[in-house]
């Protein structure tokens, strides 16, 4: 499968800093804990992914204000604005730069972490969604609704890689595993890839549950994803063994997901408006966000220890210390 050259357009974005912050209290089953939220300029602006930066700050990106926001531990949000497409995943790259995906707009971007963004045009009508960064040095996309793996270096060289008709649903979510390996969650089913481009398709048991939406590596080389609008989380080891854990009536693991270094798993409620942290020891906490029906979406630890994320709902972004 042969690259494709691709035209870049540079520019050195428009920032705005504000310093806008509504204090609120949610509490845990285990007593209360702190979720603070910061609003951004424009409530309408529709945050969806977030990802902690290699300068210490969070990064997010607003999908119906075409710009990449940035907010330091202290609450200083800043914006950068000029984007050509609507942007939605984003990830921290090997190249010390922020890569995120423009769904509307069929493009693959990259912000420093001073703010200037260069955007790379896809060939293909298709819409690029979850984000990461591959052992192999570049960065993976999934892409709707077309069933394409895609292929983005840091020089900004694109390859797209046509997935098995056998798949059984659209892939969204994406990681890369401990193994070297690529984790799709694909509605229906995980599938792995590996860099030489095997592809591994691997059922999920209760398909009838739920669609899989999002993955997550594990510090011990499981993965685990969320079930959309389900009280289902699932795990799966290198090996293919599938998991499914019943959380309790009433939690949903409806999004994103995140797994910290001592083993937490976090993940957005966001039919339940909440967040939610599942122990090693199977043991449940929810965090309710303070706006109502905030429909929290992408989730991510930050360099502080605190869990952020974003409420595309009321446009904001949320932190939370555990």
């Amino acid at each position: 499968m042969s690259n494709r050259a691709r035209a870049a357009f540079a520019k050195s974005a428009l920032p705005a800093v504000f310093f806008v912050i509504v204090v609120a209290v949610g509490c845990g089953g285990g007593g209360a804990h702190p979720i603070t939220e910061f609003a951004l300029p424009a409530i309408s602006s529709n945050p969806i992914g977030i990802t902690a930066g290699p300068d210490g700050n969070l990064w997010f990106t607003e999908n119906n204000g075409a710009r990449i926001g940035r907010i330091t531990s202290a609450g200083e949000i800043t914006e950068f604005e000029g984007l050509h497409g609507q942007p939605y995943g984003i990830t921290a790259g090997p190249d010390g730069n922020l890569w995120f995906t423009e769904n509307q707009g069929y493009q693959i971007g990259r912000i420093t972490p001073t703010g200037t963004i260069t955007e790379f045009p896809m060939l293909s009508p298709y819409m690029p969604m979850a984000i990461t960064a591959g052992s192999d040095g570049n960065l993976w996309f999934t892409e709707l609704p077309n069933m394409n793996l895609g292929r983005i270096t840091p020089s900004g060289a694109i390859t797209e890689y046509p997935l098995p008709a056998t798949i059984g649903g659209e892939a969204d979510g994406i990681a890369a595993g401990a193994d070297g390996n690529l984790w799709l969650a694909a509605q229906w089913e995980i599938v792995r890839v590996t860099p030489s481009g095997a592809v591994t398709e691997y059922p999920d048991p209760s398909r009838s549950l739920g669609q899989i939406k999002s993955i997550a590596a594990s510090p011990n080389g499981d993965l685990w994803f969320t079930v959309f609008a389900t009280n289902t989380i699932g795990r799966i080891a290198v090996d293919g063994t599938i998991t499914e854990v019943s959380l309790p009536a009433g939690v949903q693991s409806d999004y994103d997901i995140v797994v910290g270094q001592d083993g937490n798993v976090w993940f957005t409620g966001l039919g339940t408006n909440k967040v939610v942290r599942l122990t090693p020891g199977g043991s449940v906490t929810e965090y309710p966000i303070p706006t109502a029906y905030s429909n929290p979406r992408g989730i991510a630890i930050g360099a502080d220890g605190n869990i952020w994320f974003t409420e595309s709902v009321g446009g904001k972004i949320g932190r939370l210390t555990p």
